[in-house]
């Protein structure tokens, strides 16, 4: 599942805590795990019935194939820096 990077999950349902994840972390509208490599085997195991996170698409108003391309891209630059 490709991931949006929205913070949807990680504000609301964190394996941590059960609320928002003390490793999130933000760059703009782009949301990240702190600790990636060492992240909960809830989160690496998460995934959704489809190929592209809905909850991202929805709340990010995502609606065509180039909108994902363009976000994607969009976290793959931010996450790279970090």
């Amino acid at each position: 599942m490709v991931c949006l990077s929205c913070g949807f999950c990680c504000k609301t349902m964190s394996p941590i805590n059960g609320g928002y994840c003390p490793l999130l972390r933000n760059e703009g509208d782009v949301y990240y795990c702190s600790d990636y490599e060492n992240r909960p085997i809830e989160c690496a195991n998460h995934t959704t019935p489809t190929n592209v996170c809905t909850i991202g698409k929805l709340k990010l108003n995502i609606k065509t194939e180039e909108q994902v391309k363009e976000r994607i891209i969009k976290v793959r630059n931010i996450i790279r820096i970090k």
